[in-house]
């Protein structure tokens, strides 16, 4: 990873990553989803998912749809996604004939704490995974009528952030604050655990399908490699990263703190680009939109769409 990377230099200038679209909001945003069509879901404190087309304007909101602040949205195609909640519930929506999304089923107090995140499984998506501040992760199968039951549940000691699937390695990843976990996705045995912490649900990006980074305590970001579950490099960011977000076609990862978003080329971590004032609050989370456009999304309550010429 310390090679020169002159022909990726090349393909980045770095004094144009633009803002070139913000979408202001009443409340924190605390995820968001892009479907295979463009189109983009939000959710926020409030409660509620507002659907957008991929010219962010707004084509369905979901007043109430849990009844509390919805913490995370994962989207499986262009007719089913996910959320889970602060309620300890999560729901799986549908599109219905008339092309808005319904709710098609609770699992209410499915965590005995709040849920921090919930994803499809590559497995076909025949299953969902989640995590929760109550210790556990907790997987999901399909069964009768096309409902998800809890087949089972696996436990940390502290609050969990984060879940990855790695289907082609049967690895099930899941982090938090007592570390980074390794299951069998067969079993569902645990395999190794390291001593790699994360802190918030957007704070694991998947590089390729044998590294991970994690970005920890007090600014440090962690480079795990997942065939020998070893952590391979720690550099420290010299500040709180809250996400992360790796880009494949530029080769380079982008580290969301308090207003500021980083810009690191992976391939020998040099910080390239600092964006002050990004955002007015905290950035909750980075997420990959079209060729060279990235979504921001803050506690202050915007949307930010960014180009990387």
């Amino acid at each position: 990873m310390k090679k020169e990377n002159t022909k990726m230099n090349k393909k980045i200038n770095l004094n144009l990553f633009e803002n070139i679209k913000t979408i202001s909001y009443h409340d924190s945003i605390n995820s968001i989803a892009i479907f295979p069509s463009g189109n983009i879901a939000s959710v926020s404190n409030d409660s509620n998912i507002i659907i957008y087309d991929n010219n962010f304007i707004e084509i369905q909101t979901i007043i109430n749809a849990h009844l509390n602040s919805i913490i995370y949205i994962s989207i499986k195609d262009e007719y089913n996604f996910v959320t889970c909640s602060i309620d300890n519930s999560i729901k799986v929506w549908i599109r219905n004939n008339t092309n808005k999304y319904e709710c098609f089923q609770i699992l209410k107090n499915i965590h005995s704490k709040w849920i921090n995140q919930v994803i499809y499984s590559d497995n076909k998506n025949e299953k969902i995974i989640s995590c929760s501040r109550d210790q556990t992760v907790k997987i999901f199968e399909k069964k009768y009528n096309s409902n998800f039951q809890c087949i089972i549940s696996l436990k940390h000691t502290q609050n969990i952030f984060c879940v990855l699937d790695v289907n082609k390695k049967n690895i099930i990843i899941s982090s938090g604050y007592d570390g980074t976990y390794f299951w069998d996705k067969i079993e569902y045995k645990l395999m190794k655990k390291i001593n790699v912490s994360c802190y918030t649900n957007y704070s694991l990006s998947k590089i390729d399908d044998d590294k991970i980074i994690i970005s920890g305590n007090i600014g440090l970001i962690n480079i795990i490699r997942i065939s020998d579950m070893k952590l391979i490099q720690t550099f420290n960011n010299n500040s709180w990263c809250y996400c992360l977000l790796y880009l494949k076609e530029k080769d380079l990862f982008i580290c969301g703190g308090i207003k500021e978003l980083k810009i690191y080329l992976f391939d020998n971590l040099n910080n390239i680009k600092i964006i002050q004032n990004a955002h007015d609050d905290r950035i909750n989370g980075l997420v990959k939109y079209k060729n060279n456009y990235i979504i921001s999304f803050s506690i202050d309550g915007t949307i930010k769409l960014w180009k990387i010429f």
